[in-house]
């Protein structure tokens, strides 16, 4: 496989780290986010036009349908395992070794399911997993 990977936001966050401007954290956690999502959306389009280098002829509506199917359905699996990740760490008092397994393991099995099983965008399912889980909840991992 092959990655597109942009450097805009790894460099805007390189900055911001290394000249320490008093960043705020939500600026720096929005441009983090920011990038994670523009490398998924990058990932998707380009699986999409490498049909048109594999030889595949799509009409406009097909490509749309292949766009939605690997972001949307990709993005749908994330936030369904980031909920069941979240209430599962709900569920677990002050066993951090096995919160490092749930979240690590979630992550993976979000990414396999995803990608091999349902044929959507693993990335963005990921990348969702993780956003879901600090707004509902990824706060419970223990400090």
């Amino acid at each position: 496989r092959c990655y597109v990977v942009t450097r805009v936001g790894l460099l805007s966050l390189s900055l911001l780290h290394r000249l320490q401007v008093g960043a705020s954290e939500k600026l720096t956690n929005v441009i983090d986010g920011e990038s994670l999502v523009n490398d998924g959306s990058s990932l998707v389009i380009f699986l999409v036009l490498q049909q048109f280098v594999q030889g595949y002829s799509l009409s406009a509506g097909e490509i749309v349908v292949s766009f939605v199917h690997l972001a949307l359905l990709g993005a749908a699996i994330g936030l369904g395992f980031g909920l069941v990740t979240s209430f599962w760490l709900a569920c677990i008092f002050n066993n951090p070794c096995l919160e490092i397994v749930l979240t690590f393991g979630a992550a993976y099995a979000c990414y396999f399911v995803s990608e091999e099983l349902a044929g959507a965008s693993g990335l963005l399912a990921v990348v969702v997993m993780g956003f879901s889980m600090s707004v509902l909840g990824g706060r419970q991992i223990t400090d």
